[in-house]
């Protein structure tokens, strides 16, 4: 079984990957995480960047650190995947691609307004994602 994860670094992505690890402990599987560094221009864009050397500067990689250090804390590997495009295109489109099936994420993340209202991203992740969507609160 193969799980991702939704890590932006909000306190949301968080416990979804808490919740992930737990998942992949029980189940065997394999842990993936995705960062979505977003395009505003480019909503088709889609690109991959799975290695540290890439990833290792962007704004993801702290929240990245410490996932794979709470994982690897667990017992888990974490591998992670920094993506450029449109949050819910791009993560569609990736677990299209790399066969994932289950996706954890948050219920809200960085732009939440409400703790009560699923975030936007979630949203479009429960409507469009090719597999089961566990959203965690």
């Amino acid at each position: 079984m193969r799980i991702l994860t939704a890590l932006d670094g909000s306190e949301g992505a968080i416990r979804a990957l808490r919740f992930a690890i737990d998942v992949a402990q029980k189940w065997g599987a394999e842990l993936h995480s995705v960062s979505i560094e977003e395009i505003a221009r480019h909503d088709g864009a889609v690109l991959p960047v799975s290695d540290e050397s890439e990833w290792g500067d962007s704004t993801f990689a702290p929240a990245i650190r410490a996932a794979q250090e709470n994982a690897r804390k667990a017992g888990i590997s974490l591998q992670p995947h920094v993506i450029i495009g449109h949050e819910v295109k791009a993560v569609v489109q990736f677990i299209e691609s790399s066969r994932f099936d289950l996706l954890v994420v948050g219920f809200v993340g960085q732009t939440a307004y409400s703790r009560h209202v699923m975030g936007g991203t979630a949203f479009g992740l429960v409507q469009h994602a090719p597999c089961p969507v566990l959203v965690v609160k």
